[in-house]
Formats: structure tokens, sequence, C-alpha cells
């Protein structure tokens, strides 16, 4: 009798340690598996907060890149140096501009073209590019055409150095950049021949200010 309650009370000991054994490691495992699904929705999150930013970061550089647009030439009598791609980068072409440009580009004779000897037959537009943001308060206006005998000859001068007769005429101009309206305008040539050596010849054919 004895005997068998002893054993009895052996078996229940065993099945109450087991049992508590196995809740105890479900309780270990349980934090465990919690942690693991924690970590991995923080991945996700992190994942997506990711994508996200750098689908902001190209729309927003979308936005910065701004279109070129090259400019086109309001007047027959010129045409812009290749190197001026930018419209944004030059000055307003104003209707006062055009009308004095016209003015004193018919009263000077430029040469045919001829690419042999550099003459482009027009005139060209060459001022340097302009920041419409910068703090100058004036825009610059510079037009250049080769006249007549331009490259005709080729000499050397008094340094041993060989160079071809030179004749340029220039149109400068300025305009207020707050109003667009012209400051000044200023027609010139130079020359350069055998005659004159290495010093070219600078000649103001017209000059004219405006308040």
């Amino acid at each position: 009798m004895k005997k068998n309650f002893f054993n009895v009370a052996l078996a229940l000991s065993i099945a109450s340690s087991l049992f508590i054994s196995g809740c105890t490691e479900n309780k270990d495992k349980t934090p465990e598996t919690q942690t693991a699904v924690e970590t991995q929705t923080e991945q996700v999150k992190e994942e997506v907060k990711t994508e996200a930013n750098e689908t902001e970061a190209v729309e927003e550089e979308k936005e910065v890149v701004k279109e070129v647009v090259k400019p086109v030439a309001k007047s027959s009598l010129y045409k812009y140096a290749l190197h001026l791609d930018d419209e944004a980068k030059l000055p307003p072409m104003t209707d006062e501009v055009i009308k004095k440009f016209e003015e004193c580009a018919k009263k000077v004779k430029i040469a045919p073209e001829d690419m042999s000897k550099d003459c482009h037959g027009i005139w060209i537009f060459n001022s340097p590019p302009q920041s419409r943001d910068s703090s100058g308060q004036i825009w610059m206006y510079n037009f250049v055409a080769e006249m007549p005998g331009h490259h005709a000859t080729s000499f050397e001068n008094s340094k041993g150095k060989k160079t071809n007769e030179q004749h340029y005429a220039h149109i400068e101009m300025t305009a207020d950049k707050k109003t667009d309206k012209l400051r000044s305008v200023r027609v010139y040539t130079y020359e350069l021949t055998k005659e004159m050596d290495t010093k070219g010849n600078t000649t103001e054919v017209f000059r004219e200010s405006f308040k």
C-alpha cells in the first residue's frame, strides 16, 4: 500500500515538473518570437521610408532641372555665337535694342560670307553669358562683323610672327538692368594691316548716350 502510494506520488511529481518545464520553455520562447517579428516589422518600415525618401529626392531633382532654351535672333542682320545656347543667360533683346542695332548695322559695310577667310557675312552677337540674378546694374550687348579686306592678305610683322590682315566692326550697347532701357551705344572699327605692323588701329564711328 505504502509502496503504491509512493509510486503514485512520484509519478505526480514528475508530471508536475514536466508541466512546469514546458510552461517555462513557452514563456522563454514567446518574447523571442515577438522580438523577431518586431525587428522584421521595423526593417520593413525602414525600407519603405528609405524608398519614399529616394522618390522624393528624385522628384525634387526633376523640379530643379530647367529646360535649356536656345536663343532665336530677332533680326535677320545677326545671329548668336555658337557657344551662346541658353537664352536664360543672355540679356533681353527688346524692341528698342533691336531697332538701334539695325540702325547702326546698316551704316557699316561688312564682307560677304567667305569662311575660307573667316568672314561670316552677318553680325555675330558675342556677349559673355550674363546672370539675371547678379548684382550688376547693366546689360551688355556686343555685336561683331568682318569688313571687306578681312584676311585678304597675310604678313610677317617686325617680331617675326605671321599674322592675317584684320578688319572688324563692333557695335556695343548697354541697357539698364531694372528697366531694360538703353543707356549707351558705341560703334567702332578695328583694323590691322602690314603697314600698322603690330599695332592695330581702333576708330570710333558713332557714340550715343541716353538718360
